[in-house]
């Protein structure tokens, strides 16, 4: 398995992988054209070109925060460690960014977050831009923060 960055024609498979997700209300949906607009955000777990997880990563210029979002590992591939493998990616690609602070929200896995170091964060803790979305989106989702070392 690695690690790699999503390009357009990935976009079938990370519909597929979240959109039972998106059916459940644990994601938010995430259309077409949005996955257009905004897959160099994404990055996707692959073996022999078969995409098994993808992760998105966005950026948030104010206080230097990255926000994990659409964190999603097949069915097919669960228990293998492959969240943790798209984790350490992202948490990666924060740092080489320069981001501080890595953040996720989340309304049913937040035990996960927090085997991992996350810790819970308030709504102030969001970036201005993200904390509009929160408000719209009006899921109640927990927020979990992860301080970031410097590369």
């Amino acid at each position: 398995m690695r690690v790699r960055a999503a390009d357009n024609h990935d976009i079938g498979d990370i519909i597929r992988l979240i959109t039972p997700l998106e059916d459940a209300g644990i994601l938010l949906p995430r259309s077409r054209e949005y996955l257009e607009d905004h897959i160099g955000e994404f990055s996707v777990l692959e073996q022999d070109c078969h995409v098994y997880g993808c992760v998105a990563l966005k950026l948030f210029a104010d206080r230097q925060v990255g926000e994990l979002a659409c964190l999603v590992v097949s069915p097919d591939a669960q228990d293998g460690g492959y969240g943790e493998l798209l984790l350490d990616h992202v948490i990666a690609q924060a740092q080489n960014k320069g981001m501080h602070t890595l953040f996720a929200l989340s309304t049913n896995t937040g035990a996960w977050f927090d085997e991992r170091g996350f810790q819970a964060a308030s709504f102030d803790d969001l970036p201005q831009e993200r904390q509009r979305q929160y408000l719209q989106n009006q899921r109640r989702s927990q927020i979990y923060c992860l301080p970031l070392a410097a590369p």
